[in-house]
């Protein structure tokens, strides 16, 4: 398989905005792909303190300026945050009532396509899964060395854990890998919300492992 820093740069610009390739710290010594794990997996949490933050203070930071906030408005990002915080309890609570059953014992594989062949837009994708729970989802992955793109939607299983799925794949670059992931309730909840946001500003890969899944199999070097 080509050098996976090669791969990324075949895929459009679009797809890797915003996604510095090299590991930077920060003076207080965390790393960016610490702080976009983070990110990550507190997005609700992260910004709701933001914004309780700026309406506490009455500030808002643009760059090297801070712009002061009239009285009246400081409620506006205080009550979103608040609500934004509020909606992370919820679901954290929710999500801790839920029955967690172990990603360890889900085994699984793709029969097609097959490693180090050509394939086209439009890939027939077949496999098997054993072991899941109903609170369980499998879903298949595009890899260029540390990006992931899922693809929606999850995959359903037959009774005897055999799925089948036609994927397309529309990146610019020419080599990539496909993988079979399962997820637990907070990484299918992870991966249904990138897919939404996705649809709407446009599909950023995840570059650090997906809080909530586990690779379970992984085609490598497919071809276009």
């Amino acid at each position: 398989m080509r050098d996976a820093r090669e791969s990324v740069r075949g895929y459009s610009k679009e797809n890797l905005a915003g996604y510095p390739h090299r590991m930077a710290r920060s003076r207080k010594g965390i790393t960016m792909e610490q702080l976009k794990e983070l990110i990550s997996k507190y997005p609700l949490l992260l910004v709701g303190a933001i914004l309780v933050l700026i309406g506490v203070i009455g500030l808002v930071p643009f760059g090297e300026k801070t712009y002061p906030i009239s009285e009246p408005r400081q409620w506006i990002p205080l009550a979103l945050g608040t609500l934004l915080i509020g909606v992370y309890l919820i679901g954290y609570i929710r999500d801790m009532n839920r029955p967690h059953h172990s990603l360890d014992r889900v085994t699984g594989g793709i029969n097609r396509p097959a490693a180090n062949t050509r394939v086209t837009r439009a890939i027939d994708t077949d496999g098997w899964v054993k072991d899941m729970k109903s609170n369980q989802h499998v879903w298949l992955v595009v890899e260029v060395g540390t990006h992931k793109w899922p693809k929606a939607d999850s995959i359903r299983t037959n009774q005897d854990g055999t799925w089948r799925r036609t994927i397309f794949e529309d990146g610019s670059g020419t080599v990539f890998s496909l993988s079979l992931y399962v997820a637990d309730a907070e990484g299918h909840d992870k991966i249904q919300k990138w897919l939404d946001i996705g649809g709407l500003i446009g599909y950023h890969p995840f570059e650090v492992d997906i809080p909530g899944t586990r690779r379970l199999a992984r085609i490598e070097n497919l071809q276009k």
